[in-house]
């Protein structure tokens, strides 16, 4: 298990993931374009109608929590999120 604290507009959000040992070859799997959006979005539409100041690694850590069985690249999430928010 896995102990993640994740910071948003000093809130701290205590989530245990529990480790999963059945992925594909060992390896997490990436998303789809279209999926990690939608994903993204989400997450954008929570935090923006909650009024809450946050990053976009906060919404990567968001997403990571959510879906650990995937692999959530930042910098995928950092350009949508700064090209959405602009």
């Amino acid at each position: 298990m896995v102990l993640l604290n994740i910071y948003l507009d000093g809130i701290i959000m205590n989530n245990i993931v529990k480790a999963n040992t059945n992925l594909p070859n060992g390896k997490r799997v990436k998303p789809s374009v279209k999926e990690l959006k939608a994903m993204i979005d989400t997450e954008l539409d929570w935090v923006v109608a909650a009024k809450k100041e946050f990053t976009a690694y906060n919404i990567t850590l968001l997403i990571r929590n959510k879906y650990p069985m995937l692999e959530i690249v930042h910098e995928d999430v950092r350009k949508y999120v700064h090209n959405k928010m602009d």
